[in-house]
């Protein structure tokens, strides 16, 4: 199995988008700061805009593609998960990994 390092948002903004090669498709990724809860949500979607997440909140540990059905051609076959000692704030969004971890 081989993973793969996903850049996060670097700023203190509290909005980002990128797209991101997963298991050789591309899939947009948004990154949201939620201020009343004081977390990162993600959402991903495919390049043709198809939503596969909405507001996955970002926590250490987590597959965070869980709730997408691995069975749909679309969806990403692999896990993605959120490396780190805390979950991310605003301030410290750059001290966690986002890792893909692509399937068997």
């Amino acid at each position: 199995m081989s993973a793969l390092s996903i850049p996060l948002p670097t700023s203190d903004q509290p909005f980002a988008t990128q797209s991101t090669s997963m298991d050789g498709r591309s899939y947009l990724l948004t990154f949201n700061w939620n201020s009343r809860t004081d977390r990162w949500t993600l959402g991903v979607a495919t390049e043709d805009g198809d939503r596969l997440i909405d507001g996955a909140v970002l926590v250490i540990g987590i597959d965070l593609l869980r709730t997408v059905p691995k069975t749909l051609d679309t969806s990403p076959p692999g896990d993605l998960v959120l490396v780190g000692k805390d979950d991310p704030t605003l301030d410290t969004i750059g001290n966690v990994s986002l890792i893909y971890m692509e399937a068997v």
